[in-house]
């Protein structure tokens, strides 16, 4: 299948898809070997093609994580101009999935940290934001500190699962 006619498949079926058909293209975007920025154009669609895009790469990640790092930092130069509104906790996914891009570290630090900090972020995008942000404490121990301190900032501001997984990152920094 060659990108022109994977693209117009995405287009039309996007809106209408179920996670069965997503899984099926994001593997035969792998097989075909086709870049995901031959598909950039589906980020600035309708809200409906571009929200089941967004979950596409997900799945993309979860098959090929290499795949979906390649795009990343593409997609976070655009991401203020992405059509979605849980544009962040897409991020958060990508990130856990595939890890974060060497030249954008420093920039998803930030934004991981303001995205747990948040009173807007829901518990899902901050444990999400708190398992990315504990992997990178591997190679910059120096976060350990800052995020030990947003952990117990954060524990009772949330729900009871955040701050049961706040407990748990909390031992595991401590170690």
């Amino acid at each position: 299948m060659r990108k022109v006619e994977m693209s117009r498949i995405l287009e039309e079926g996007l809106p209408s898809s179920r996670a069965l058909d997503r899984r099926n293209w994001a593997q035969s975007i792998i097989n075909e070997q086709i870049e995901l920025i031959e598909f950039k154009h589906l980020l600035f669609s309708k809200s409906e093609v571009t929200s089941r895009f967004m979950w596409l790469l997900s799945d993309i990640g979860e098959l090929k994580p290499n795949v979906l790092l390649d795009f990343l930092p593409y997609l976070l130069q655009k991401m203020d101009q992405i059509n979605y509104l849980e544009v962040g906790a897409s991020f958060a996914n990508y990130w856990l999935i595939s890890g974060v891009p060497e030249k954008n570290e420093t920039q998803a630090i930030d934004l991981l940290f303001a995205w747990v900090l948040s009173g807007n972020s829901n518990v899902t995008n901050k444990s999400r934001s708190v398992f990315v942000l504990y992997k990178l404490t591997e190679k910059y121990p120096e976060l350990k500190n800052e995020l030990r301190i947003v952990l117990l900032d954060q524990m009772h501001k949330s729900t009871p699962q955040f701050a049961n997984r706040a407990r748990k990152l909390l031992i595991k920094l401590d170690k």
